[in-house]
């Protein structure tokens, strides 16, 4: 088959898109098909519409003889791929990793309202974000197949934008169960990597440092926002707890990361893989700078932390990107 997979970001880019794309990429050509990346260039340096626009004709242009596309979000690349791809006649499929809506909605307004809560309080929008709204909500009418990444945000988006069950479709996150050796890592050293907006709840969890620090001064915590996967998969070897601290979180690759390498990991409890990570994860209220402080100490002490590491050596998990490309190939072939 020819394939395209339109995502706003690509590495040398960091964030799950990236990453994804490129693991979705690499498993697609292994399994003998034609893939090719549309991402963002000119586009990252125009104004919102305009980019949409350009990314269209863009696509309008590539999508000739393509027999699949796969677009990463719904707004930024995701609408005007798939606008393309139905004048192309061309099947598409789109993953939901996120909700673009919520996350520009908190991260203006910094108002920390979880995802869960936001479509049921149904708040005031702006002219733009209504209009945002209505796009996604012709967007998932138009595409063949929108797929997410757990039930977790179906269940949200289901009521909301008017989904068909039967054009929908789950395919879990890469995940892997720990294989990697991870060496020695620096005692109560807390990690987090990733985009430092609202949203990440960085201000809340550093306050809760500060309180666990009352009973273990030695507790450091370490931010990475401007680096590559692989310097961020370095500094997870060496620290001792990955925290994962935002209002929401659809996809918590950075918990999954913590996984591969037999990390402890805090992680918020508003998630899309809070049943498949119970046995394994310290949950958290990321609204709770106690309950942040009260975990993040727990985890200072040797015998927790001990017994904490065990049981996630002991998670078994395993989705690889040769079974993601599986799933996207037999959605395709329906």
């Amino acid at each position: 088959m020819k394939i395209i997979i339109a995502t706003g970001i690509y590495p040398p880019k960091i964030g799950g898109p990236a990453t994804y794309a490129k693991g979705l990429e690499k498993a697609l050509q292994s399994a003998g098909h034609e893939v090719r990346i549309m991402t963002y260039r000119l586009e990252d340096h125009l104004p919102i519409g305009i980019r949409h626009l350009f990314f269209f004709f863009r696509m309008l242009i590539v999508l000739s003889g393509v027999d699949l596309l796969v677009s990463l979000d719904t707004w930024s690349v995701g609408a005007p791929a798939t606008f393309a791809a139905r004048l192309r006649g061309v099947r598409s499929v789109v993953r939901v990793g996120g909700d673009f809506l919520w996350e520009g909605y908190v991260n203006r307004r910094k108002l920390s309202l979880p995802l869960p809560y936001f479509y049921s309080s149904r708040p005031e929008l702006t002219f733009k974000e209504k209009i945002i709204f209505s796009c996604t909500r012709i967007l998932l009418r138009m595409v063949d197949t929108v797929v997410f990444t757990s039930p977790w945000l179906r269940d949200i988006w289901f009521h909301p934008y008017q989904l068909q069950l039967e054009r929908t479709a789950i395919i879990a996150n890469c995940s892997i169960t720990q294989t990697e050796s991870s060496g020695e890592a620096r005692p109560r050293s807390f990690f987090w990597a990733g985009r430092p907006i609202f949203l990440k709840n960085l201000d809340r969890f550093q306050e809760a440092i500060g309180l666990a620090q009352k009973s273990y001064s030695d507790i450091t915590f370490q931010m990475m926002t401007e680096s590559t996967h692989e310097a961020v998969l370095g500094t997870i070897k060496t620290s001792a707890v990955i925290a994962v601290p935002s209002l929401s979180e659809v996809t918590p690759n950075l918990a999954l990361e913590a996984i591969r390498f037999g990390k402890p990991f805090l992680l918020t409890e508003n998630n899309g893989l809070h049943d498949t990570l119970r046995g394994c994860a310290v949950f958290i209220d990321p609204l709770s700078v106690a309950d942040m402080a009260k975990k993040i100490t727990e985890l200072c002490d040797a015998n927790r932390y001990r017994d904490q590491k065990e049981k996630v050596l002991q998670c078994t998990l395993g989705h690889s990107y040769d079974d993601i490309a599986q799933e996207f190939l037999a959605i395709a072939s329906q």
